[in-house]
């Protein structure tokens, strides 16, 4: 059997150091536009249980990259695990879509279940806190990306965000002195940085499955993104307006995040760190830089970083990306972060994560995996760069 990839490993040493990650349950959900197609797919059958007083099914969809279901006749290895952490099912399934039926339920804490898919040559797909309910059925999706990866922009161009998505559009191009220049400044990252594209796009996507209390998503409050050597493929800044802050502020008496102490410490310059909660992976990291503003267009705005942490809980974060990052020097991936959304995100009941780009296999050309990530120290040492630029500049004007 394989080892797991990291996002099991380090959810894994998440539980045990807080069992967290089994603490919240999730009623996943088919959705969006593959719905039709997945519920016309046939269904492998898998009996857990012959006699059972009580016992529920959970139905698990396995997607790659691109949103559709793996291919016909894929080999994939299916897990499931109780909250005892008790294996009650292991074995190979030549099928995308399985039904696993008579499944006992305990009305107890071994109800809440990992599901994990392991595909060769794949990081494993797998989510936890799926609640297994007498007489009810649970639908899973899962997604899997390849190791060896690439990005694909094929409808995430300059011509299709200005048609399909026009919010995304008009934040992009904000700031450029025209929109030749701003339709050629996305091009270019498109083809020499193709994770922060990305991530760009990931996080702009994961904005709009977020309803502040407003009732306005974090879009429009966005103005335009800061152009210059501090984006990177895990985050980006930009500038927005101060009412953003409040609203997330409101956000966390409402449950819908919570305050992050140290906002500095990770972030340098920043005065006020945030994480959104809803998911148990891949949830929203808003931080702001309040003693960095700039006047566009007459109005007052603040500066804004945004990123995706992989895990909820503050230890797993610390444990499974913060120190290995630092350790191995590598950025937070773009890819994982696709991957984590996805799964968690349908896990929660949210719409299915679907950002303009999708995820291809690599085949015979180079893998982008890592391919225009910088070091985290180097990384920490352009955020010092920015802040210190902003505040000479901030020096000047007064």
């Amino acid at each position: 059997m394989k080892t797991f990839a990291i996002s099991i490993r380090t959810a894994a040493l998440a539980g045990l150091l807080l069992a967290s990650l089994s603490a919240t349950s999730g009623f996943a959900q088919a959705t969006s536009l593959s719905a039709s197609v997945v519920e016309q797919s046939p269904v492998a059958h898998v009996r857990i249980h012959k006699k059972v007083r009580q016992a529920g099914t959970v139905i698990v969809n396995v997607f790659d990259g691109s949103r559709q279901l793996m291919p016909k006749g894929t080999s994939l290895l299916y897990r499931l695990i109780d909250g005892n952490n008790q294996v009650i099912y292991s074995g190979y399934l030549s099928a995308s879509r399985v039904a696993f039926e008579q499944i006992p339920v305990r009305e107890n804490g071994a109800d809440n279940f990992r599901v994990i898919v392991t595909r060769n040559a794949f990081d494993d797909g797998g989510i936890a806190g799926i609640t297994v309910v007498a007489g009810a059925t649970q639908v899973v999706n899962l997604m899997e990306i390849p190791h060896r990866a690439v990005f694909d922009f094929s409808h995430a161009h300059w011509q299709d965000l200005k048609s399909n998505y026009p919010e995304y559009w008009r934040i992009i191009s904000a700031g450029a002195t025209s929109e030749e220049q701003a339709a050629a400044r996305w091009e270019s990252l498109i083809v020499n940085y193709p994770n922060r594209a990305a991530c760009i796009l990931n996080l702009f996507t994961a904005m709009t499955q977020l309803t502040l209390p407003s009732g306005e998503t974090m879009l429009p409050y966005y103005k335009e993104l800061i152009w210059d050597k501090t984006m990177a493929q895990d985050r980006f800044f930009g500038w927005v307006s101060p009412e953003l802050e409040n609203q997330i502020e409101l956000g966390v008496k409402q449950g819908i995040f919570v305050d992050e102490p140290g906002a500095g410490v990770l972030h340098p310059g920043a005065t006020d760190a945030f994480k959104q909660i809803a998911l148990q992976e891949a949830n929203l990291n808003p931080t702001f830089h309040d003693n960095n503003r700039q006047v566009i267009d007459g109005v007052e705005y603040v500066m804004f970083e945004l990123d995706i942490d992989y895990y909820k809980d503050s230890l797993a974060h610390a444990f499974g990306e913060v120190i290995p990052n630092m350790i191995t020097g590598h950025l937070t991936d773009p890819m994982k972060v696709y991957q984590f959304r996805f799964n968690a995100g349908s896990a929660a009941g949210f719409p299915q994560y679907e950002p303009p780009e999708t995820i291809a296999e690599a085949g015979s050309g180079p893998n982008r995996r890592h391919s225009d990530e910088r070091s985290y120290r180097n990384l920490r040492l352009l955020k010092f760069w920015h802040y210190m630029e902003k505040r000479k500049t901030a020096a000047k004007a007064h």
